[in-house]
């Protein structure tokens, strides 16, 4: 079974935001905290506000249509013009080029070895949690930070247990990782 999520770009009149249509509810709330802006000031939104899908991505031209990829977690550079994602089919982390946001790029993957739970962005890094073994008795999992223009991993961390969730503060000086052991 080859399971494919679209993530798709969308405008509205007071910034640009991403959305991930395979998982609505977890991406959309997860687009909606991360990316959205709010309105300059002393002007409110309209209420006939709505997204607007201006572009599609289909993750598997990262790869190949054969193979399975499964995406879930979504981050943007700080500049908007990088899309970065997990990809648990593949065990890697996905980048997508959104320099013309009405027209995104595949601009590769990065293999992490295990599979990618969540991925934040953090200046000019991507930390991704890693499960890098699966068993219920002794899970295991770690960080991997990727330098996003070299795509290379400038550090690992070993996590002591099974990752779920990362988020980096907003200053970016922290970073904060769930670990589940499911």
């Amino acid at each position: 079974m080859n399971y494919q999520m679209n993530t798709s770009i969308h405008s509205r009149p007071w910034g640009r935001t991403l959305l991930g249509l395979g998982s609505v509810a977890v991406l959309g709330a997860t687009a909606l905290a991360g990316f959205a802006k709010p309105a300059p000031k002393g002007k409110g939104l309209e209420k006939n506000s709505y997204f607007q899908r201006i572009a599609t991505f289909p993750i598997f031209r990262n790869s190949d249509i054969d193979n399975e990829t499964v995406s879930e977690i979504v981050d943007a550079s700080k500049d908007g013009n990088t899309l970065v994602y997990t990809d648990s089919g593949l065990e890697a982390i996905g980048f997508v080029d959104l320099s013309d946001p009405a027209n995104p790029q595949p601009d590769g993957i990065f293999a992490v070895n295990g599979e990618p739970t969540s991925v934040a962005v953090a200046g000019r890094y991507a930390l991704a949690a890693v499960v890098t073994d699966g068993t219920f008795t002794d899970p295991q999992g770690e960080l991997v930070v990727i330098d996003i223009k070299k795509r290379t991993s400038v550090a690992t961390f070993d996590l002591g247990g099974q990752p779920d969730a990362a988020a980096v503060s907003p200053d970016g000086r922290f970073a904060a990782v769930v670990i589940e052991n499911e």
